[in-house]
């Protein structure tokens, strides 16, 4: 994609630190996303600097600039879906003139592990959670080596399960919220080898309330500074920041993501990572492979969480031309 937009580096550099200062300015503290994709996860989640395929709708927006023509892919989360966030995950991003649109689907339902009070003491009974998301993202390139991008995503959650009042039998509850979440992302080609990448994630800093339920929830605005090195040709490696303004009050503040990919002969494709290696109760180990044939595309990819001991298995299918 040739850009109609050219910056010289210095007004390049004066944006970026604009961004920071304007979502230090905008932080709040609560809870924030996880991540999907199999291709990123596989890699530790260490990807907001070299988005460059369908999953920047979610990672950096300013990576859909790099989808030349037609980008699609399908995850879906292999094994314990009723515990892991985001079981099903599904977009597509195509090139229209000088920038390149993206829409994704996201489908999630978790227990709730939590009793939920209901009308006083009354508390809840098999209780479930149910996510939808769906994403709309747009990026385009600002000048010959810098890119940006906004992601416009909704959000509906339900509540739902049995409570039993007085020890009574078990009466059925339901309740729901909508809210909208606005990202923002920038990427730079510093060097021929080396791309800087910054998401802006939840800059409205939307809240949600469950009145029946008193449940309020409110997402953070996380800052992700990124940094991608090309080691070879058909090798990287990534270096993510999650929440550099510490607005999660210590939960994910500064978290460390690293990631490599390296392609092999025959269209194969290897992924080690370590995701939030430098938190002990959220560490993960990731790694996974991909295949790549006319278009087509197949991706494997897992997580073991040290604190738990347990893995997480992931499958996507997609294709691109």
């Amino acid at each position: 994609m040739n850009p109609k937009l050219l910056m010289p580096d210095s007004i390049l550099f004066l944006l970026l630190i604009l961004i920071i200062v304007l979502v230090i300015i905008l932080s709040a503290s609560s809870d924030s996303l996880a991540c999907w994709g199999t291709r990123p996860l596989s890699m530790g989640g260490a990807f907001s600097a070299l988005s460059d395929d369908v999953h920047s709708i979610y990672w950096n927006p300013a990576g859909l600039s790099r989808v030349k023509n037609f980008d699609f892919t399908y995850t879906r989360w292999l094994n314990n879906r009723d515990n892991i966030n985001y079981d099903d995950f599904a977009a597509g991003a195509f090139s229209v003139g000088i920038c390149t649109l993206g829409v994704g689907l996201t489908y999630n339902q978790d227990k709730f592990s939590e009793p939920i009070k209901i009308g006083g003491n009354h508390q809840s009974y098999k209780c479930r959670e149910k996510n939808r998301y769906i994403n709309f993202g747009c990026g385009a390139f600002i000048s010959r080596t810098a890119s940006i991008g906004l992601n416009i995503n909704t959000l509906k959650t339900i509540y739902y399960g049995y409570h039993r009042p007085n020890c009574s039998a078990y009466i059925p509850f339901s309740c729901s919220d909508n809210i909208l979440m606005v990202d923002f992302g920038f990427l730079w080609e510093l060097r021929p080898r080396v791309t800087v990448g910054l998401l802006a994630q939840n800059l409205n800093k939307p809240k949600m309330y469950f009145p029946e339920i008193s449940r309020r929830e409110i997402y953070i605005s996380n800052l992700r500074p990124a940094v991608a090195w090309k080691l070879a040709k058909k090798a990287v490696l990534a270096v993510d920041l999650y929440d550099a303004t510490n607005n999660s009050r210590g939960v994910v503040d500064r978290n460390i993501r690293i990631g490599m990919e390296a392609g092999l002969p025959k269209g194969l494709i290897v992924r080690l990572g370590g995701y939030h290696t430098n938190n002990r109760e959220l560490r993960a180990y990731t790694a996974g492979f991909g295949w790549r044939f006319a278009g087509l595309k197949l991706d494997y990819g897992f997580m073991y969480w040290e604190s738990i001991g347990d893995t997480q298995h992931m499958l996507a299918l997609g294709y691109s031309y």
